[in-house]
């Protein structure tokens, strides 16, 4: 899980508390078989203290949200972008009818923090007294009730992370450690242009900004992660989405797109070939990793297949778009 050369080892561990999100709890003797009807990924099979992504559709196969889910022993805990816990809760209202379960926001009760870098792990043995290792989808709980904290390793950032869920009683002891490990030099926070950077560079899109409700999981990426499983029974979105695996292809599709020179412009920004509209840059910035503009595009493929140049106006010229 743990990759080296993502952090120069003299540069402290970077650590934000995630603020941008919606938490719902979905409990009821039904809760597994329940969502198991509605997500792209076997619940049925996901163990207590294990997480693992997904996603929502719709009866056409269209995105509603993607989702984080946490089992606990009695419980799911859903993470969701923050605006989509209820659009999930609205996609969701006339089948939560007809099941024994109750699906309730508790994102008060939640504290939700991340750790970036080399170190983080050292830094958290020494705070909870025990040295994790790491193991993808697998949590880890230290302390009971409301001490308890849940840690579990993760890269959906672009970058490996430890990820750190704490009841909401215990979040002042534990930002009081950040703030102390910051002055100390240990730590520093991670701001929003580290985490879009990260984000970008590694091709993760964002939902509301690189993909929405007109998207199909095989258009951006999600059929190809552990958010979607073809080895389950049916669920909301299912037909569809099987069918486009077995045709093998969409027409348009999320890539990773260098610019010849930074987009200083609005976006979303229109992507030209000639005279007709071949797709959308909805992400960009300008990345040392990649030495140059870097950006996320949907584009028809079908515009790769000719010579002409793919660009998008900057003023009075045109900036190129290659394939990254």
């Amino acid at each position: 899980m743990w990759k080296t050369g993502q952090f120069p080892m003299n540069e402290p561990v970077l650590w934000r508390e995630i603020l941008d999100e919606d938490r719902y709890e979905l409990s009821g003797p039904e809760r597994i078989s329940f969502l198991n009807s509605y997500v792209t990924q076997d619940m049925q099979n996901l163990p207590v203290l294990s997480l693992t992504p997904a996603a929502f559709l719709t009866q056409k196969g269209k995105l509603v949200s993607t989702v984080q889910v946490l089992h606990w022993e009695n419980s799911l805990l859903l993470l969701f972008p923050q605006g989509y816990g209820a659009k999930v809760e609205a996609h969701l209202k006339t089948y939560l009818l007809f099941a024994s379960v109750t699906l309730q926001e508790v994102s008060a009760h939640w504290a939700h923090f991340v750790l970036f870098g080399e170190k983080a792990s050292q830094i958290l043995a020494e705070w909870i007294g025990e040295t994790s290792k790491p193991e993808a989808g697998k949590i880890e709980r230290h302390g009971e009730a409301a001490d308890a904290v849940y840690l579990f390793a993760s890269e959906r950032f672009g970058i490996p992370a430890w990820e750190i869920l704490t009841p909401t009683a215990a979040a002042p002891k534990w930002r009081e450690k950040f703030l102390v490990a910051e002055r100390s030099g240990d730590l520093a926070a991670a701001d929003e242009k580290f985490l879009e950077t990260k984000r970008i560079e590694a091709g993760l899109p964002k939902l509301g900004i690189d993909m929405g409700e007109d998207n199909l999981v095989a258009e951006v990426g999600l059929d190809q992660s552990a958010t979607t499983s073809f080895n389950k029974g049916c669920y909301l979105g299912q037909e569809t989405t099987a069918r486009v695996q077995s045709r093998g292809h969409v027409n348009r599709k999320l890539l990773q797109v260098k610019l010849e020179s930074p987009y200083r412009g609005a976006l979303p920004a229109d992507l030209l070939q000639g005279e007709k509209k071949v797709g959308v840059l909805t992400s960009a910035l300008e990345s040392s990793k990649f030495g140059g503009a870097i950006g996320l595009a949907t584009l028809q493929l079908s515009a790769w297949e000719t010579a002409a140049p793919i660009f998008l106006a900057a003023g009075d010229g045109k900036i190129i778009v290659e394939r990254l």
